[in-house]
């Protein structure tokens, strides 16, 4: 771009800002306190080996965790065993006040105030899922659907002939108002209050009608509504059904188990990641961002929001923190500031870890937009100084525009002989190592690159001159893009 062209572009940009300066304000927008997802990685906090399979949040708040090795509850921080139940691997846990069940393969094993002791044993089949009403104890077996009376299972017949031969139940769920659901590999079923059972194939008032497959979640909520999850998507029953698929915003659909949480949202823990679904908006939370690990086998959630995560890597939780929007910026404007910020002059970097999770790993290094990311944040900061009138959002902004003007600054009067006006990308400090060191900027690398990667790529060299004062090396293949950020962020 030549230099009249690059000056008219530039007051073309200054022009708009002009003119959206003069136009009518906005109205106010009041967002008040809202619930912060903060993820938290526990997996490590004392957690035994292997994967964890299953949770459960208990009347007072209590976290019981089964997995490979037996049961657990996290307290203080820590996983602390529970003592008295067998050291093996857990299949459920479920509860009602004063009394914790824990599913082995062939076992049930309770535990009151007075200790831990077996409710079941000796069963032929291999148990899959529980579900407990104040009276009741229902199991999810590779036999069928047992109910306990007196320290043993009883198959419930009707279900039976219902579900088929070969029909094997994955998951099972208690309502509120009696009823009963079971998902199986080869359909949802119900049992009413009076003890009657119904197949179910959901079919939708906007025409979707599914013949359901591998329903491995079953849950109600406070109002009696009937979820489920499957390989064909979500379904939820109230007055009449409605499914959710992938053009419904559903992101991902091999589901493991479902949860409905205390304020009627339900958590899906699939086998990548956990999905929320609050009646209008899906939220996908996966990678480790968010989990210890992508293979979620069940989620625990408490009144507040907070939700807890079973996986294949340990104990994750995502905390939902009463936050207002000011607390949410300052906690990142201290991140800028600890990790981000890169020179005297505080460029806005790309940043790494050289341990996954770990902020006091952080390794700083020069980025080719550090131009870019600086004018994005100047810009930012400029505009929380005009709402805001706080004076460190103005001291921010002026360091941002002096971190930019220096980019315009280093190339005069130095190593190389630039154009009147040329901007730099980005600069290092020479007490750094010499970047045209580096294999990507020295001529053979550079020749590489243009033979194997880049026809276009440009070989000359130095690519980073020093600065007049040798204090700088500058980088001087500069993009339109960098330059953007310049011009987008000088006249606000």
């Amino acid at each position: 771009m030549q230099n009249g062209s690059r000056w008219c572009f530039a007051l073309f940009l200054l022009g708009i800002s002009i003119d959206a300066l003069q136009a009518e304000p906005n109205p106010n927008i009041t967002i008040g306190v809202f619930g912060q997802e903060i993820a938290h990685d526990l997996s490590a906090a004392g957690m035994p080996e292997g994967p964890l399979t299953t949770l459960w949040l208990d009347e007072n708040g209590q976290l019981w965790l089964g997995g490979a090795v037996g049961v657990g509850c996290w307290r203080d921080g820590a996983w602390q065993p529970v003592a008295g139940l067998p050291a093996a691997p857990v299949r459920a846990i479920q509860g009602r006040p004063g009394t914790v069940f824990i599913a082995y393969a062939h076992e049930i094993w309770q535990v009151q105030p007075s200790g831990a002791s077996p409710r079941v044993q000796g069963f032929a089949g291999t148990i899959h899922a529980l579900a407990v009403t104040e009276s009741a104890l229902y199991a999810s077996t590779s036999l069928g659907v047992f109910s306990e009376r007196e320290g043993h299972l009883e198959l419930d017949t009707a279900l039976q002939a219902l579900m088929g031969d070969g029909n094997l139940p994955l998951t099972i769920a208690c309502g509120h108002q009696g009823e009963l659901a079971v998902g199986g590999e080869m359909g949802l079923f119900t049992q009413s209050p009076g003890g009657a059972w119904q197949a179910h194939d959901p079919a939708s008032a906007d025409g979707k009608s599914w013949a359901v497959r591998q329903v491995c979640g079953v849950g109600y909520d406070s109002a009696g509504n009937l979820w489920f999850c499957s390989a064909q998507g979500v379904g939820v029953r109230s007055s009449e059904w409605r499914l959710y698929a992938g053009p419904d915003g559903l992101p991902y659909a091999e589901f493991t188990s479902l949860t409905v949480a205390p304020d009627d949202t339900v958590w899906f823990a699939t086998r990548l990641g956990a999905i929320h679904f609050d009646g209008q908006e899906w939220a996908y939370r996966q990678g480790r961002r968010w989990l210890p690990h992508d293979a979620v086998a069940a989620i625990a959630v408490n009144a507040r929001g907070d939700a807890w995560f079973a996986t294949a890597g340990g104990l994750g939780q995502i905390e939902r923190r009463p936050m207002t929007l000011a607390e949410k910026a300052a906690f990142y404007e201290d991140e800028m500031e600890r990790y981000i910020k890169r020179t005297a002059f505080g460029y806005v970097s790309e940043v790494a870890l050289a341990k996954p999770g770990d902020k006091s790993t952080v390794v700083q290094s020069d980025s080719d937009n550090d131009g870019l990311w600086t004018s994005m944040y100047g810009a930012g900061e400029c505009f929380a100084y005009a709402a805001t009138k706080d004076p460190q959002a103005k001291r921010r902004a002026q360091q941002a525009f002096e971190a930019l003007r220096f980019l315009s600054v280093a190339p005069a009067q130095g190593e190389v002989e630039q154009q009147p006006g040329f901007v730099a990308r980005t600069v290092v400090p020479t007490t750094e190592p010499d970047p045209n060191l580096r294999e990507s900027y020295t001529v053979e690398g550079m020749k590489r690159r243009r033979q194997h990667e880049d026809g276009q790529w440009k070989v000359y060299f130095p690519r980073w001159p020093k600065t007049q004062d040798g204090a700088y090396w500058y980088k001087t293949d500069t993009s339109s893009d960098e330059l953007d950020g310049h011009y987008f962020f000088y006249p606000i």
